[in-house]
């Protein structure tokens, strides 16, 4: 949306014009696919060269937030797998809410196709491995279960407006399902047992989160608060952290707490008020009343946009451009194309942690 000439000088529609561009940039899935695309290169062309080292080095680097004597720390790769992949669930749990509301999802036997899809998606590649791994490595069938939700979902977005919204949707739906259903899979299969404690931790943060929500509170600082601590207490609990990503989305209201029906007739009444109360010759300090008045509409309208929107649009600019590749670090992987194959070699090091791996390359 273009400044209005009527409300802004010159240097301030330019900023509000630099501003719009920056939102469309970030917010245009096309461009954020094309930059994952981009980085998954680089990634494989880093991979083959004397540069892994370095950027294996770079990924282990503790990044610590501290208070005196408390702190707290989280390698890089950590910080990109289990932070910010929990803000991209967010986003996807936000739209999956959004299309169960009002969109494509709204009756609940469209919604049954995309999940029974994501079962029988698990279920049959988790078949095809064990037919041809049965006397071998067969403890890695979790492996094939996962879909890649965030590589899957940019390359859908490299299409654009040429993919129907009812396709992209079912697809969404049907890769956050599987991840979900995965993820439920290693947790029970595979690994340690999760701590009870900081589960019970995070069972009481959501049930708070839900009790907000039910409680009709439309502020976004505390839903943004406990989806901190909701993530804080799925990590330490050994349940993939991303999840808390996807409760957070489903606790945020998608309602206002303003009476739509009555909000024109409200600005009505205040907009002769707001007239009588400006003076064109007096400084804006000057002016208490006017920007007491103009204060509380601000409010109002601040409240008309939904918490859940509010949030999307918080959170949006910050994952769109960050892809979390799969469990293998991308330094473990060696790729080499020959005779019109590409060629993967992992380290031996490595293969038996394919076939006994805690994770189980669940990380999109």
């Amino acid at each position: 949306m273009a400044a209005p000439e009527q409300l802004f000088n010159v240097r301030e529609r330019k900023r509000f014009e630099r501003h719009d561009i920056w939102e469309r940039i970030t917010e245009n899935g096309t461009i954020s696919a094309a930059v994952m695309v981009f980085a998954a290169i680089a990634a494989v062309i880093c991979a083959n060269t004397d540069a892994y080292e370095a950027v294996h080095h770079f990924l282990e680097t503790p990044l610590y937030v501290g208070l005196g004597n408390l702190t707290a720390g989280l390698t890089v790769e950590l910080f990109v797998n289990d932070f910010l992949m929990a803000i991209f669930f967010l986003l996807v749990g936000i739209e999956l809410k959004y299309e169960m509301t009002v969109g494509e999802l709204k009756n609940p036997r469209q919604a049954m196709l995309p999940m029974l899809a994501a079962v029988g998606g698990v279920v049959v590649p988790a078949c095809i491995y064990l037919i041809f791994n049965h006397a071998g490595a067969h403890n890695g069938w979790a492996i094939p279960m996962a879909t890649d939700i965030a590589f899957a979902l940019g390359v859908l977005s490299l299409l654009g407006n040429r993919v129907p919204n009812g396709v992209r949707v079912f697809f969404s739906t049907l890769a956050i399902a599987d991840d979900l259903i995965s993820i439920a899979a290693i947790a029970i299969f595979y690994g340690q047992s999760p701590n009870p404690f900081w589960l019970g931790a995070a069972a009481l943060v959501t049930c708070a989160l839900v009790w907000l929500n039910k409680t009709q509170h439309y502020r976004l600082a505390p839903y943004s608060v406990l989806g901190l601590l909701l993530w804080f207490c799925m990590f330490k609990s050994g349940v993939h952290a991303t999840l808390a990503g996807v409760i957070l989305a489903f606790t945020i209201p998608a309602k206002c707490g303003v009476k739509l029906d009555s909000l024109t007739d409200w600005l009505g009444e205040c907009l002769p008020l707001l007239d009588d109360r400006y003076d064109d010759e007096a400084h804006i300090l000057g002016q208490h009343d006017f920007t007491v008045s103009t204060t509380k509409v601000e409010r109002v309208m601040h409240r008309v946009t939904p918490p859940l929107i509010r949030k999307e649009r918080y959170s949006g600019a910050m994952s769109r451009s960050f892809y979390v590749g799969d469990e293998l670090k991308q330094e473990d992987i060696k790729a080499k194309y020959q005779d019109g194959i590409l060629k993967l070699s992992v380290p031996k090091k490595e293969q038996k942690k394919v076939e006994t791996t805690k994770h189980i390359a669940i990380e999109g």
